[in-house]
């Protein structure tokens, strides 16, 4: 379909969520509280959810689906991570495919690109890049443009798997 792809990566994705329901204090490390200026390591309120809360994944999920949905995009009826853009007619002009807080994009070339400027105006990214450029990684996989088409790899993610359990 000639659709451009791009990968992008949200920038501190769990700040970018909604404020807690709870009240919770954590307190800072010593470095931390050293880095800041802070005497000792005092308790501090918690407003948002942060990396190692087992809920956080899940508030920002929900955050992420409200803001993609403000896009104008609409939730796949079987995979909740996956998020269609139509035209008026049904037509399909693009998908956000979104794991924690990086997402694979694609879509037609100009009809998509009303959908991709306002998810970039919904999200702060710490990366955008184009298939166009250079491969992109999503998920462990390596995308690549091949002269019919698209290619997945998984064997660099595999080979760093069996470096990790195999030592030597």
């Amino acid at each position: 379909m000639q659709w451009h792809v791009l990968g992008a990566d949200v920038k501190t994705a769990f700040l970018q969520g909604s404020p807690q329901d709870r009240v919770l204090y954590v307190q800072l490390p010593p470095d931390a509280a050293r880095l800041l200026g802070i005497p000792d390591h005092p308790c501090m309120l918690l407003r948002k959810p942060m990396y190692g809360q087992t809920d956080a994944p899940r508030a920002w999920y929900l955050e992420a689906k409200a803001r993609l949905l403000k896009c104008g995009l609409t939730m796949h009826p079987l995979d909740p991570c996956l998020f269609l853009a139509h035209a008026g007619a049904g037509k399909l002009l693009g998908m956000v495919s979104v794991h924690v807080d990086d997402m694979l994009i694609t879509g037609s070339p100009g009809e998509f690109s009303t959908f991709t400027d306002r998810i970039k105006t919904a999200f702060e990214f710490r990366s955008w890049k184009s298939l166009d450029d250079a491969p992109l990684t999503y998920c462990g996989g390596q995308i690549a443009r091949a002269e019919q088409g698209i290619t997945l790899s998984f064997q660099d993610y595999l080979k760093k798997g069996e470096t990790d359990h195999h030592p030597g």
